[in-house]
């Protein structure tokens, strides 16, 4: 079998859908970092069922998801499926090709397929078990894990060797049975609570269903009896409700011919009614009409006085726009004759503008001649100041010559100096060289003696620490007996509190109420509850009080008789069975009819029941009802002298449950075992405060355990310590010998560096004395040039004070120049201001012409407005005038309308008073005919009494009762019958009728727990005879796959070292199954010691020989290496790609490197990249074809 392909999507960095294809041999994965490659091993890893976010490199599981980038959205699933060659039939599945695919969403749920087919975790795990595949196999060696295997505790590295061994899937079978086993305990545990439970409940359960037997029997008999009571009384009952409904129905016939008389005179009045309210909807209108005449008055009037006022607004307009009309021609006239002088003044302006024109002209002509002439001046200046630039060049090179000369001759003489000043420290270093070779061999010593002594704490430092892990191992035994203990009385709790929840043990009808009560507000108002819950006592005086109270410690007790009525009902409606109730207000205590001081007195006597219980002050009447005639005695006899002494006149129970009845009769036997219901709460107590006690042991043997743990770890931190301080003392010395031979090559190099420093001392002398003879020859040249600049610059001087002054004529001309321009335009802006004054005088003009032109409109148009209201105002005085006639005549109809409406009024208050007399009359017969219904009410009430005690007592009517055996005898003869059987039922004490089912089904259980307590002991035996035999099977096949490991990680060993030797070694012989596996090592040329002590590189190298020798021994189908090789040397990694190679021919590769030795080793190279931000691509390479 090999891995085929690997296709992932939405996957950590692959964002995209990508597919790697496997071949036979070695395929290699590279990259840069962060690229992405250790996420193909973590999809690996997780597609085959890794649960742990850390694992995978993050904190929850959909970190796993890509979460986006600069250039691409988040996802929201990540998929990832792994296809294996399966025609070898390496995997038990009757397919070529086996696909796993795990997909998880954003929202956490997650999906695993196989095949494309549904499945769970567990088949994956189940399919790879023993295979060396999957999270926890030896197929998947990620970053950090080959330092893992060498430095985790020896205990926890067997699962690498279990899984080789192929006894993971024993050990896994193994686990499970004993989980089997645990919980088979627990079941046996709690079946034998029960079982004890039902076994008391089966013996009063069995006299009670006999007892409901002849009960049952008895009261159908006296049904019989009491429905033929009955029915005579109904029989006379229905000849006295015939006669008085005859009198009924004469007396509702002359109520119906006074209601119909009634009913004629009340059509009258509607009529009336009728007619007087059309009148009154006249009056109404005409009402209405009088109110909008008065409105449309009041509009007329108001718009009367408008016109008025508008006709005098407008008179006063016209007053005022005549006044404005003089204003405006006024403003006008004084407008002209401004514009007439600002056109004046304009002309004079234009015309100095024109002269200093011309005057400006001028003088720009004669600026432009003094220009060309000082032109031709400053190019003869130019040409002489170059001449004198070349000759400072000249003195600048021949100086930076000299400069040159003397900086280097400085430059000779610090050499001089400082070859002297090396020469002096050369000598200092070599003294320094041979004080630390002395040093050195002093501290060589010194470490030599620390080593040893470090060797010997450690001895006794072990010593030490196997006696604490036995202190341990002691302690969780113990604790684990404790658990046991534990998880038998939490059983015991757990059933005890299942039996308080469930009312395990009450009669059905009882366990019906008190499940319905919580539900049913209205009922649990009055509701008190059970007597086993309301009263408590000492645990000795419990099987006294129960044996006491018998079948009335499932009794109710209530606030009132109406709150057990209602109970009572609701029984009755839900069909839930027959109850006891003790109402509060009903109830009065028993007393004794002698006198409790002798009692007190006879030997055996303990106490009166009542004063041995405890319970609220309000249940007292009821707490002595039930046992206020109960006498506690000490046993049988003393019971029985008691007795004698009162005649046998009350209730006597003993401390062991036996009772003597009142009359003398006798009820014992047994003690029984457990009481159901009043020692249920102690117990609980009882079994809680175990349990408490049991956690402070607990608590107490941890504490221990963890202090021993804490001396164990600082024994252990102490060798660990001795182990730093060991490694560092032989680095230091490793350190020691190296600084040494240091020093010598560095001695012998400093003679050699004095050798050559002399030399190049002679050398530099004879260069300063060259350089001396140099710089005096420059230093002549330079003095020669700048005599003859100083000529130069002179001449200079004197044309250029020449050209100064014909420049300062010319500046004058230019000023005069800028002073006309200055003026000029200054004329220029007054010229501006000119002509906007004038345009600003036009348009002022302009505007005063138009405005009284509007107010002439204004004049005109309110001469007409004033016509127009004028006629309107005429026409509102004729409105006024129409508006009053016609309210006038509305006035006079509303008076003769009202007259006829008072005279109806009158008509049928008249009717009224006819129908008042007929009323009073109807409600005399009424009266008449109530007394008759009450009579007759009493008499059906008698009657439905009587019905409803047959149907409530019998659930049947009167037809049915008609049918029962008819009995010969009078009602008299009927009531003795059913006395005396009263009598009889009254003498079998207190019935549960539920007892025979209750009985039948509790006996059919205790069957049924006893045969499943059988079958759960044969299932425990069976179990612990497959873990036997699964030990032996795991044990044999270790220990042959530890030695064939062992052999092959000793040959792998030397040939990866090119030498040396290693062993593995079991921590503890004797046990194999569960003992730690230690790693011994020797590189070449090193004493054998603990892989602890190992270098970086040997750790790495001798990991990878213990997991060749595991492939050797059982080679996987496939084996992915994350970067094992990094800490590897040259030599080592050449050696580790060779034995690569070997294994290559059965065991398929996939390795994530960065190693250029182990790439030209594969046969597929694939490359990850990183090209846009977060986002991993694939690049992929066949070397074989390559090549």
């Amino acid at each position: 079998m090999i891995l085929k392909t690997l296709e992932l999507y939405g996957f950590k960095s692959f964002a995209e859908k990508i597919k790697l294809e496997f071949d036979q041999g070695i395929t290699a994965i590279v990259g840069p970092n962060g690229s992405g490659k250790s996420n193909i091993v973590d999809a690996v890893r997780w597609v085959l069922g890794e649960q742990s976010a850390k694992t995978l490199r993050g904190l929850r599981m959909e970190d796993i998801i890509f979460a986006g980038s600069d250039e691409k959205k988040p996802l929201g699933v990540a998929e990832v499926s792994i296809t294996f060659d399966n025609t070898s039939g390496f995997l038990p599945l009757d397919y070529n090709e086996v696909t796993i695919t795990r997909r998880v969403f954003r929202s956490g749920e997650s999906e695993y397929y196989l095949n494309k087919s549904g499945c769970r975790l567990k088949d994956i795990n189940e399919l790879f078990l023993d295979t060396g595949i999957g999270k926890e196999g030896y197929s998947i060696i990620g970053q950090g894990k080959i330092d893992e295997i060498l430095s985790i505790k020896p205990d926890d590295r067997r699962h690498i060797f279990e899984e080789a061994a192929g006894i993971a899937k024993y050990k896994s079978r193994k686990e499970e049975a004993e989980r089997k086993i645990e919980e088979t305990k627990q079941n046996i545990t709690r079946i034998n609570d029960i079982i004890s439970e039902l076994e008391y409940q089966l013996i009063p359960l069995k006299e009670q269903s006999d007892r409901a037997t002849i009960y049952k029997d008895l009261t159908e008999r006296l049904k019989t009896f009491e429905v033929n009571f009955y029915f005579n009384k109904l029989d006379r009952l229905s000849d006295i409700l015939n006669k008085f409904k005859n009198d009924a129905d004469d007396k509702r016939k002359k109520i119906e011919t006074a209601k119909n008389d009634m009913i004629l005179i009340e059509e009258e009045i509607s009529n009336k009614t009728i007619d007087l309210k059309t009148i009154e909807e006249k009056i109404y209108e005409v009402q209405n009409q009088v109110y909008n005449c008065s409105i449309e008055l009041e509009k007329v009037q108001a718009q009367i006085e408008r016109s008025i006022e508008k006709i005098n607004n407008l008179d006063e307009n016209k007053i005022t726009n005549s006044i404005k009309k003089e204003k405006i021609s006024d403003i006008l006239e004084e407008l002209q004759i401004n514009l007439k002088s600002e056109l004046d003044n304009f002309e004079d302006l234009i015309t100095t503008i024109n002269q200093k024109e011309l005057l400006l002209k001028k003088k720009t002509e004669e600026l432009e001649e003094f220009d060309k002439v000082l032109f031709e001046e400053e190019q003869l200046a130019d040409e002489r100041k170059n001449e004198t630039l070349m000759i400072l060049q000249k003195i600048s090179e021949k100086r930076n010559d000299l400069v040159s000369k003397q900086t280097t001759r400085k430059s000779l003489v610090l050499r001089y100096q400082q070859a002297q000043e090396q020469s002096k420290k050369l000598d200092k270093k070599r003294e320094e060289a041979n004080a630390v070779l002395s040093k050195n061999k002093k501290r060589i010593d010194e470490i030599m003696e620390l080593i040893n002594k470090i060797s010997k704490e450690n001895d006794l430092y072990l010593e030490e620490q196997k006696k604490l892990e036995m202190s341990i191992q002691s302690t969780e035994g113990e604790l684990k007996q404790l658990n046991e203990l534990k998880h038998s009385k939490q059983s015991r709790l757990q059933f005890l509190n299942e039996m308080e929840r469930e009312y395990i043990g009450f009669n059905k009808s009882v366990r019906n109420v008190l499940k319905s009560i919580p539900k049913e507000p209205e009922l649990n108002k009055g509701f008190c509850g059970v007597i086993a819950k309301l009263i408590e006592t000492d645990k000795k005086y419990e099987l006294a009080v129960e044996a006491a109270l018998g079948s009335a410690v499932q009794y109710f007790v209530t606030e009132t008789s109406t709150d057990a009525a209602k109970i009572i009902s609701f029984l009755k409606k839900c069909n839930l069975g027959r109850a006891t109730f003790l109402p509060l207000d009903t109830i009065k205590p028993r007393g004794t009819n002698y006198r409790n001081e002798g009692i007190k007195t006879l030997p055996g006597y303990i106490a009166f029941a009542k004063d041995v219980v405890r319970y609220e002050s309000k249940y007292g009447n009821v707490i002595k009802y039930l046992l206020g005639r109960v006498v506690i005695a000490k046993d049988i006899d003393s019971a029985l002298e008691i007795a004698k002494n009162i005649s046998f006149s009350c209730k006597i129970v003993t401390l062991d449950g036996d009772i003597i009845n009142p009359g003398g009769a006798i009820t014992g036997g047994s003690k029984i075992k457990n009481n159901l219901f009043l020692n249920r709460g102690r117990e609980i107590k009882d079994v809680q405060q175990q349990l408490n006690k049991i956690n402070e042991e607990n608590r107490l043997l941890e504490q221990n355990k963890h202090e021993t743990i804490l001396k164990l770890n600082t024994i252990r931190k102490k060798i660990l310590d001795n182990n730093d301080i060991y490694r560092k003392l032989d680095l230091e010395l490793n350190l020691l010998q190296e600084e040494n031979k240091n020093m010598f090559n560095a001695r012998k190099e400093i003679e050699t560096s004095q050798h050559y420093l002399n030399k190049e001392l002679n050398k530099l002398k004879d260069e300063d004395k060259e350089l001396n003879q140099e710089i005096s020859l420059l230093t002549m040249e330079i003095s020669l040039i700048e005599e003859n600049n100083k000529k130069v610059q002179e001449s200079i001087y004197d044309y250029q004070k020449i050209f100064k002054e014909k420049k300062t004529k010319r500046e004058i001309i230019n000023k005069e120049i800028t002073e006309l321009k200055v003026g000029l335009a200054t004329l220029k802006q007054e010229e501006l201001m000119f002509v906007e004054n004038i345009k600003r005088m036009e348009t002022e003009i302009k505007n005063q012409k138009e405005n009284a032109a509007k107010i002439n409109n204004e004049i005109k148009n309110a001469d007409l407005l004033t016509r127009v209201f004028q006629e309107n105002l005429e026409n509102y005085k004729k409105q006024k005038t129409g508006l009053c006639s016609r309210k006038n005549e509305y006035d006079e109809y509303y008076k003769k309308l009202n007259d006829q409406r008072l005279k109806l009024k009158d008509e049928i208050e008249n009717l009224n008073l006819k129908i008042k007399e007929l009323n009073t009359k109807s409600n005399e017969i009424q009266e008449q005919l109530h007394k008759i219904e009450i009579k007759l009410t009493k008499y059906q009430m008698e009657a439905n009494t009587i019905e409803n005690t047959l149907w409530s007592k019998y659930s049947i009517n009167y037809k049915e009762a008609a049918n029962i055996d008819r009995q010969i005898q009078t009602n008299k003869g009927i009531v003795r019958e059913i006395r005396e059987l009263k009598a009889e039922i009254e003498s079998l004490g207190e019935i549960n009728l539920g007892a025979v089912e209750e009985y039948k089904r509790v006996k059919e259980r205790y069957n049924f727990l006893v045969d499943q307590k059988n079958d759960l002991i044969d299932a425990q035996e069976h179990l612990n005879k497959a873990i036997e035999e699964v030990l032996k099977q795991m044990e044999r096949q270790f220990i042959e796959c530890f030695d064939a490991i062992n052999k092959n990680f000793k040959e792998v060993f030397k040939d990866l070292f090119d030498g040396g030797k290693a062993m593995l070694m079991l921590a503890d012989p004797e046990d194999v199954l569960s003992s730690g596996i230690e790693i011994v090592a020797q590189p070449p040329g090193k004493k054998l010691q603990n892989i602890s002590l190992l270098s970086g590189g040997e750790k790495a190298l001798t990991a990878i020989a213990l997991l060749f020798g595991i492939l050797k021994h059982k080679p996987t189908p496939f084996c992915i290496l994350d970067e094992i090789e990094t800490s590897l040397d040259d030599t080592n990694l050449k050696r580790f790609t060779r034995y690569l190679l070997k294994l290559s021919e059965e065991t398929q590769f996939i390795l994530i490197t960065h190693r250029k030795e182990t790439m030209e080793a594969a046969k597929v190279l694939y490359g990850i990249t990183m090209e846009e931000s977060a986002t991993s691509k694939i690049i992929s390479v066949r070397l074989d074809e390559a090549s």
